[in-house]
């Protein structure tokens, strides 16, 4: 947690969404904040409390998961695993950095999915990728690209591997696991953008939020816009480090997520192994559509992280699942091209511990201690960086 930050203006605004002017996109998480909490949602305060609560839950919700894993498969490698989402920047720190998005509750709903594929009946799993993959698409729609492909392929290897599923039936199985989300999806692609002018539309938030210094357009009109204008805005505010940044980080998870499969899981299932591989890499996708690559990026290392975990419940150990110092060395005297392949994965996974994998010394420099913010900028955690800002000096 030591990367929480607050929840700005942009993010703010989508909290208090809902369905007072019809059906649209992204409306869930504030109708239903608002249905149980009246009101009083529209405060900032009120939000960035919410929005903490949500990211220690996943927390909570990923150390379950990850000790269902260990215990039904106790070796060092799945514990090595199981502390990299916790620790790297990209993977679970990086929700506390990018407090107030919708993507924390989808992870939520993702890690759901994935507990009942690994635990539960064939039933059961096919019914938690069908419920939790349409409810995420009614939280944010980016759900089809970031997780929803790597859902059907996990649940592609269960099927193949413990259910002994094959042809026809499997591919049926997973059909109807996929319909639902996808109908989802449809509804929200159709319908989702108001049905009211959009002077009607903005003049209804600024009347619904209790402090008016949160507004912004581009939160209010983002509802309007399409693929085209998507597009059109994410290249004229187009940000070179950012997509620096977000390929160095695609590009060391991916090969630290290489160097482990390639080892751990057997020759003898290699398309379930592509297929889960490419699965993981489809955030990828986002990078033309929307500006925020290190959040897209970041989406990728979390999707090698849980396939690592759902696969070590669903495949057979190698014989020599273990990391005796043998192996280690045999890794490292090889060959020459060994040693390299070794120091060239161990580099990248230094990089994706450090805070330029998520952005945090690239696109906002840090600060010393860090805190939470009230809505007029008082720290709610007082720390000595933040006394400057009590008395008025950053705000």
């Amino acid at each position: 947690m030591n990367n929480l930050r607050e929840v700005d203006a942009f993010k703010t605004v989508h909290w208090v969404w809902n369905y007072e002017l019809g059906f649209v996109k992204r409306a869930l998480p504030g109708a239903t904040a608002e249905w149980l909490l009246g009101q009083r949602i529209n405060g900032q305060d009120t939000i960035l409390y919410i929005s903490s609560t949500v990211v220690l839950t996943v927390f909570l919700a990923y150390a379950a998961f990850a000790a269902v894993v260990a215990y039904a498969r106790p070796t060092p490698r799945v514990a090595a695993i199981a502390l990299s989402g916790a620790l790297l920047q990209p993977a679970l720190p990086n929700f506390a950095f990018d407090l107030g998005r919708f993507d924390a509750i989808n992870f939520l709903l993702f890690l759901l999915a994935c507990h009942a594929i690994v635990s539960g009946s064939r039933q059961l799993a096919v019914t938690a990728v069908a419920t939790c993959g349409s409810v995420a698409m009614l939280v944010h729609e980016a759900f089809l690209i970031m997780h929803l492909p790597l859902l059907l392929a996990v649940l592609t290897m269960r099927m193949a591997t413990v259910d002994g599923l094959r042809g026809r039936s499997l591919v049926a199985t997973v059909m109807i696991a996929a319909a639902l989300p996808l109908a989802a999806f449809a509804v929200v692609w159709v319908l989702g953008s108001p049905s009211v002018p959009q002077t009607e539309w903005r003049a209804h938030w600024n009347a619904q939020l209790t402090q008016s210094n949160i507004y912004t357009d581009s939160a209010l009109e983002l509802h309007y816009a399409g693929i085209a204008e998507d597009v059109r805005i994410t290249m004229s505010y187009f940000s070179l480090i950012g997509l620096i940044m977000g390929i160095a980080t695609v590009a060391a998870a991916t090969g630290v997520a290489a160097a482990v499969w390639r080892y751990w899981i057997p020759d003898g299932i290699r398309w379930e192994r592509l297929t889960c591989f490419v699965a993981a890499l489809m955030p990828v996708l986002m990078f033309p559509l929307g500006l925020d690559f290190l959040r897209w990026s970041s989406a990728v290392t979390l999707n090698f992280l849980i396939a690592a975990l759902c696969l070590s419940c669903l495949i057979r150990p190698p014989a020599d699942d273990s990391l005796e110092p043998r192996h280690m060395g045999w890794l490292v005297s090889h060959s020459g091209r060994s040693t390299l392949r070794v120091m060239l994965v161990a580099l990248a996974y230094v990089y994706l511990m450090s805070p330029q994998s998520a952005g945090i010394t690239t696109l906002r420099l840090p600060r010393p201690f860090n805190c939470l913010y009230g809505s007029h900028g008082t720290g709610i955690v007082n720390t000595v960086d933040c006394a400057a800002n009590d008395l008025g000096v950053e705000q």
